[in-house]
C-alpha cells in the first residue's frame, strides 16, 4: 500500500469512526507535509542523508532563504537553502528568474518554492514563504 492509499483509508476512516478523527487528523496533517528525499544530501559533517528518506519541510520564520528538513528517525534537523530544495524534493520549484521577481512584486502576488500563489510580502496557505520573501534585495 502507497501513502496515497493509506491517506485515504485514514480519511474513510475518520468520516466513518468520529470518535477517532480527534487521533486520526494531526497523523493526516503530519503525513502530508512528509516527503522523500529524490537524491542524497551530504552534510558539513560528513553524514549522509540517503535519497529516499521522509522529510517534512519548515521554514525559518525570521529568515525564508533558509529550509528547516525535519528528518524522519533524526534528532536533529537538517537546514537547507530554500533556493536548492527543488534539487532535493519534487514539488519543489526552481527559483524564478529575476524579470518575474519584479513583475510579481509590482502585482503584489508572488509563487511560492512549492508552486502555490502568496502575497508578495507573505506565505501560502500551505506555509511556503513568497519567493519575493526568499530571494529579498536579490532583484
Amino acid at each position: 500500500m502507497n501513502d496515497a492509499e493509506l491517506r485515504t483509508r485514514l480519511i474513510r476512516l475518520a468520516h466513518e469512526q468520529p470518535a477517532l478523527r480527534a487521533e486520526l487528523l494531526p497523523l493526516l496533517k503530519t503525513a502530508a507535509k512528509l516527503t522523500e528525499l529524490k537524491r542524497e544530501i551530504r552534510l558539513k559533517t560528513g553524514e549522509i542523508v540517503p535519497a529516499g528518506t521522509r522529510v517534512t519541510v519548515e521554514y525559518d520564520p525570521d529568515d525564508p532563504s533558509l529550509a528547516i528538513l525535519k528528518v524522519e528517525g533524526k534528532n536533529a534537523p537538517v537546514k537547507v537553502s530554500t533556493i536548492h530544495l527543488h534539487a532535493y524534493l519534487e514539488k519543489y520549484q526552481m527559483p524564478p528568474a529575476r524579470s518575474e521577481l519584479r513583475r510579481w512584486v509590482a502585482e503584489g502576488t508572488s509563487e511560492t518554492p512549492t508552486g502555490k500563489k502568496a502575497p508578495a510580502d507573505g506565505w501560502a496557505k500551505d506555509g511556503s514563504p513568497a519567493w519575493t520573501l526568499v530571494l529579498q534585495g536579490n532583484f
